[in-house]
């Protein structure tokens, strides 16, 4: 997909509260070109998440669905047999791909909240953040995804205690991770 651009007063009004981004746009006229990528260089992987809703969900949709792709098999490692958080990851695809409206995406993505709900009783933490990614990523809410995704890589590896590498290692591996999914999602 090519780079998402938009413009700095679209970004100002959808992201008001995104203040890095914000101000370093304060200088530029409404009509100025900003881009993804772009963001993504002078903000961050975090910030160039949150400025993905400044565009329509079905043209970002399949990002926030590969970032809770890469955590599912955390869930499915404690829950092999419930696949609720990836129908509802399969259905962004779905969504993408025209095969179901948004009312069935919302549908799927109830059902995988409702997983979140029980992972929360379950002892493994990162389940339910690898539930709670997948939920979030149907919810149209790629930041909460990506940032679900950090925290299951952090604390799978410090259940896991990891012995090459830290937890904190994990963590900072997963957000790189997501980096690159973005960079790849703007060059394909």
């Amino acid at each position: 997909m090519p780079d998402l651009i938009t413009t700095a007063g679209e970004v100002r009004s959808k992201l008001p509260y995104v203040k890095g981004i914000v101000e370093s746009l304060e200088t530029l006229p409404d009509e100025a070109e900003v881009s993804l990528s772009q963001v993504l260089e002078e903000h961050g992987t975090e910030n160039a998440l949150r400025f993905l809703q400044c565009f329509d969900y079905v043209k970002y949709c399949e990002l926030p669905a590969t970032i809770a792709k890469s955590v599912l098999h955390i869930f499915e490692e404690s829950y092999p047999e419930d696949k609720r958080p990836r129908k509802a990851i399969e259905a962004i695809y779905q969504f993408k791909a025209g095969d179901i409206d948004k009312e069935e995406l919302t549908a799927a993505a109830d059902v995988a909240i409702g997983t979140v709900a029980y992972a929360a009783y379950a002892t493994v933490y990162a389940a339910y953040s690898a539930a709670g990614a997948a939920g979030y990523a149907a919810y149209d809410n790629a930041y909460a995804a990506a940032n679900t995704a950090g925290h299951a890589a952090y604390a799978n590896a410090y259940a896991a205690d990891a012995s090459d590498f830290s937890a904190a290692d994990a963590y900072k591996a997963k957000w790189q991770e997501i980096r690159q999914m973005v960079v790849d999602f703007i060059e394909v």
